[in-house]
């Protein structure tokens, strides 16, 4: 087994415990055995496997640097699972200052849908193109990528802070603008979920359209298209054809990939609401 393999495996590995670890968290919000005795057992166990999870990650990052024989955050996989790990590691450092099993439930899923989205991109091995070769890659790459986690775990606990303080019953404005914000965020989630599961289904439809050019184009959706581009034909067979096209100033493929993010953000919602009234 290859270099190259083993990172895959071990990727795979983290994100496994990350998943259990996920319900270890929740069991520790659960506990009320354990109300202001510190962290609980559940926490703990928790957090051992986070910690097991990250050093598995961490073999995933080196060896496939070793493999590839440069920082392994040269294109959108290897980008976006090194800041679904550092977005593991922000959230291990906040834990041991204020050791909050909350901010887990949340963080580690985070991470999980981020580590998944990563996987429907090229896994391959590949040297770096020219433009790539120097040590910015390692030194630039690599501290944005941990500046973002750590400002996005920081923006995760100050969320959490806010549903715990805010009084939806008296204070409406405030409520309303938290409850904004979180809709926001389920849409992301929406996004990450309509464009992997198509993925796996291997949608695909193709449509000639005329481009704001004026000439004749070829472009394929891999979501099912609720608007066709300009003057659009479908092209493949078997494929659902939408009642309506827009204006050739309008990017179709991004507004399509916009409205299936709102449709499926929006039902994860409304069953979160839901979840939460039955609670």
């Amino acid at each position: 087994m290859d270099l190259a393999q083993w990172s895959s495996n071990l990727l795979y590995i983290s994100f496994i415990l990350y998943l259990i670890a996920t319900l270890f968290f929740g069991g520790s919000i659960r506990d009320k055995n354990n109300k202001n005795k510190g962290v609980s057992r559940w926490g703990k166990i928790g957090m051992g496997l986070t910690l097991v999870g990250f050093a598995a990650q961490l073999g995933y990052f080196f060896t496939r640097w070793f493999a590839s024989g440069h920082a392994p955050v040269s294109n959108l996989f290897e980008f976006t699972t090194f800041f679904g790990m550092m977005l593991v590691g922000a959230f291990i450092i906040i834990y041991f200052l204020y050791h909050s099993t909350v901010l887990g439930l949340f963080a580690l899923p985070i991470a999980l849908l981020v580590i998944a989205y990563a996987s429907m991109f090229p896994r391959e091995v590949s040297p770096l193109i020219p433009a790539l070769q120097s040590d910015w890659l390692k030194i630039h790459v690599t501290t944005v990528a941990a500046g973002e986690a750590i400002l996005a775990i920081s923006f995760v606990a100050g969320l959490i802070y806010l549903l715990k303080k805010v009084n939806h019953a008296q204070e409406k404005k405030q409520s309303f603008w938290l409850e904004s914000v979180m809709y926001g965020l389920v849409v992301v989630v929406g996004f990450i979920v309509s464009t992997t599961a198509f993925s796996l289904m291997g949608y695909n439809a193709e449509f000639q359209y005329v481009n704001q050019a004026g000439q004749e184009a070829v472009e394929e959706f891999k979501m099912p298209a609720l608007v066709a581009p300009h003057e659009g034909e479908l092209l493949t067979a078997d494929r659902f054809e939408p009642a309506v096209d827009v204006p050739s100033i309008v990017n179709a493929l991004k507004l399509n990939t916009v409205l299936w993010s709102f449709i499926a953000g929006t039902v994860i919602y409304w069953i979160l609401r839901l979840a939460a009234r039955k609670n």
